[in-house]
């Protein structure tokens, strides 16, 4: 197990940011299927390995990837990238 990912500072903000992140893609349903619990289980087993970085988007599962990384890494150190600007109408998922 990797504990001590090494860190970066981000610009001059001061905020520190691990060098190693998880792209969050594949959580959604991206390039493969991951079930809800194959996908909690992948970002426990990331963060309970340093890992504090996360990307995630609307368009990873039409907001399915969101859901289920703000439910695990609420209440956790963490920074979080996500993007904006498309948005997703009504109906385009019953369950994200």
């Amino acid at each position: 197990m990797i504990k001590n990912i090494p860190k970066r500072k981000i610009g001059q903000t001061g905020i520190q940011i691990s060098e190693l992140g998880l792209g969050c893609a594949p959580l959604g349903g991206n390039l493969v299927d991951l079930s809800r619990q194959e996908a909690v289980e992948l970002l426990m087993a990331a963060m309970e390995n340093g890992i504090k970085y996360f990307d995630t988007a609307p368009w990873y599962g039409f907001g399915r990837s969101e859901r289920v990384v703000g439910d695990c890494i609420r209440g956790f150190n963490y920074i979080l990238s996500d993007k904006v600007g498309r948005l997703l109408g009504p109906g385009a998922v019953d369950d994200p």
